[in-house]
């Protein structure tokens, strides 16, 4: 049981929790490979992230398709 911060639902007993990612920042990695060369590799990080109802996931298309 949680409460969904997308919504303000109180979920059942039971319910699958989503994770929506809100915020994000760019971060630069350095990284040096196996011979020695060292490199720089763009990506980004998760700054912030809520928890959301199945209901809420539909909506975003956030649920997977793992079953």
């Amino acid at each position: 049981m949680f409460k969904c911060e997308r919504c303000g639902k109180v979920t059942q007993a039971g319910e699958k929790q989503h994770k929506e990612i809100v915020k994000t920042r760019n971060k630069t990695y350095n990284y040096i490979d196996k011979h020695g060369k060292e490199g720089i590799s763009k990506g980004f990080e998760i700054v912030k992230e809520i928890n959301v109802c199945e209901k809420c996931a539909e909506k975003k298309n956030l649920k997977s398709n793992k079953k």
